[in-house]
C-alpha cells in the first residue's frame, strides 16, 4: 500500500507540476525513509522504480505534465484538445499502467518481503511558512486548475495564459523569491523554444511536405489502424533509446503530416474505431511517455537511478530498468492501440 501511495502521489502531481518536478519533489520528501530500511533490502530499489515509471506515467496526464505534451499541443494547434479533455482522455490508461508497473514490481522485486513496517520520518526543521503563503499557494493554484479546465475563450483564450497567474501571483507575493527564479530550468524552456523552432523550420522549407509525399501512396492503401500501430511502436521504439522530449520535437510534426493522408473513415464503420490525424498525434504523445525500460529514456528514470544510499552507492543500476520498465510499457503500448482508440473518440 505505501509504494501504490507513492506511486499514485508521483503520478497525479506529475500533471500539475510537470514530470520533471515530481520525481524531485516525491524524491526529497522519501529520501530519509529510503535509508531507513534494513541493510539488503529490495524496499528502496521497488520504491525508486515505482517512482521513476509512475512518473512517466503522469508525463501522460495533462498538456503541462511534460514537454512531449506541450510540443504535442504545439503540433496539434486545436482548440478541441482542452486541458479537461486532455486529462478526461488518459486518466484510465494512467490508472491501469500505475496498476500494472506496482504489481509487475511487487512480482519482479518483491521490495517488501521481511519488512515488517515502513520506517517513519522525523517532521524536517526549518523556518516555519508564513500562513498567508499558504493561503496564496492554495487559492491561486485552484483558480489557476479551474481555468485550465474551462473552455480556452471562457476568459483568457489560451492555458499558457492561464498560467502566467501562478508566475505572477507568486513572485508578486514573494512567495518565490530571486533565487527561486534563477533556479527554473531555463535549459528545459529552451530546449521547447528550440523544438518549436525546428517544427516551424521544417514545415515552412517544405521538408514535411516532401517526407509526407513519399509514404502518401502506401498509406492510402493501408488501413488507418494499421498505419496507427505501426507509428506507435516507432515511437515507442525510438524513445526507449532517446530522450522523450527530443523524440516528440522531431517525430511529432512528421506524424502530424502523415495524419493528414490518412483515409477517410469508412461510413459504415463504427465511428468509436475510427482513427483521426488528431488521434495519430495525441496517442503519440502519450507513447512518447511509454517507453522506460532504459534510465535514458526520460529524466524520471534518471532521478531514480541517481539517488544514493547513505554511503554514497546507488540502489539501482541501469539493468534494473530493463525488464520491469519492457513490461509496463507494453501494457501501456497495447492499451494505447487498442482502449484508446474508442475513449478518445467517446469524448471527443
Amino acid at each position: 500500500a505505501y509504494l501504490l501511495g507513492i506511486m499514485f502521489l508521483s503520478c497525479f502531481m506529475s500533471m500539475f507540476v510537470s514530470n520533471v518536478a515530481s520525481p524531485l519533489l516525491t524524491l526529497g520528501v522519501i529520501h530519509s525513509t529510503l535509508w531507513e530500511f534494513p541493510s539488503g533490502s529490495k524496499a528502496p530499489h521497488g520504491i525508486l522504480l515505482g517512482l521513476a515509471f509512475s512518473c512517466n506515467i503522469g508525463g501522460m496526464l495533462s498538456p503541462i505534465s511534460s514537454p512531449q505534451n506541450a510540443v504535442a499541443m504545439q503540433v496539434l494547434n486545436s482548440d478541441d484538445i482542452t486541458f479537461s479533455r486532455w486529462v478526461l482522455a488518459t486518466m484510465p490508461l494512467a490508472v491501469i499502467g500505475v496498476l500494472a508497473a506496482w504489481s509487475i514490481i511487487l512480482w519482479l522485486w518483491r521490495p517488501f518481503e521481511h519488512i515488517e513496517s515502513i520506517p517513519l520520518q522525523n517532521a524536517p526543521h526549518g523556518d516555519p511558512v508564513p500562513r498567508i503563503h499558504t493561503h496564496i499557494v492554495v487559492v491561486t493554484s485552484i483558480i489557476t486548475v479551474t481555468l485550465w479546465c474551462l473552455p480556452p475563450a471562457t476568459f483568457f483564450g489560451d492555458a499558457g495564459v492561464v498560467a502566467l497567474i501562478p508566475i505572477v501571483v507568486f513572485f508578486g507575493s514573494g512567495v518565490l523569491k530571486k533565487d527561486d527564479f534563477n533556479k527554473l530550468s531555463w535549459h528545459l524552456m529552451f530546449l521547447l523554444a528550440g523544438g518549436n523552432m525546428l517544427g516551424t523550420c521544417a514545415r515552412d522549407s517544405r521538408m514535411l511536405d516532401l517526407f509526407a509525399a513519399t509514404v502518401r501512396g502506401r498509406l492510402e492503401t493501408e488501413s488507418a489502424y494499421l498505419t496507427l500501430v505501426i507509428i506507435l511502436l516507432t515511437v515507442v521504439a525510438v524513445t526507449t533509446f532517446v530522450s522523450h522530449t527530443v523524440a516528440a520535437m522531431i517525430l511529432l510534426p512528421i506524424i502530424a503530416k502523415v495524419g493528414s493522408f490518412l483515409p477517410a473513415p469508412d461510413a459504415s464503420a463504427n465511428a468509436l474505431f475510427a482513427v483521426t490525424p488528431e488521434m495519430l498525434v495525441f496517442l503519440s504523445a502519450l507513447m512518447c511517455s511509454s517507453a522506460m525500460a532504459f534510465p535514458i529514456s526520460s529524466f524520471p528514470n534518471v532521478n531514480s537511478l541517481l539517488a544514493e544510499d547513505d554511503t554514497g552507492h546507488p540502489y539501482l543500476k541501469a539493468r534494473d530498468f530493463l525488464v520491469p520498465g519492457s513490461l509496463v510499457t507494453l501494457v501501456l503500448t497495447l492499451g494505447g492501440a487498442t482502449m484508446m482508440i474508442p475513449w478518445f473518440n467517446l469524448i471527443a
